[in-house]
């Protein structure tokens, strides 16, 4: 049997820790970074997502304080934006 991934967009996988398809970013980033954006890529609120909810989603697995370096970076490359307060992101994707 081969093994399709119809009903997924392309570019994205199943599962991650947003629990539904998550889009693989196209970045030279890797790990901790990868996750981050991919996170707020696949967040679907229009005020985006609150730090204190990738802090949570990711414990364990990054530090706050990574998080927060992470998010300066991804700001800085023009990969992500901050909405409605300086702690809500969204992605330009």
């Amino acid at each position: 049997m081969i093994a399709t991934n119809f009903g997924q967009p392309a570019g994205q996988i199943p599962g991650g820790p947003t629990g539904g398809a998550q889009q693989q970013p196209k970045t030279g980033f890797k790990g901790p970074q990868t996750m981050v954006l991919a996170i707020i890529q696949n967040n679907q609120s229009d005020s985006g997502i609150h730090k204190d909810e990738l802090i949570k989603t990711l414990k364990g697995k990054v530090t706050a304080k990574e998080i927060e370096d992470i998010l300066e970076t991804l700001s800085s490359d023009g990969l992500i934006f901050s909405t409605v307060d300086d702690d809500h992101y969204r992605s330009t994707d």
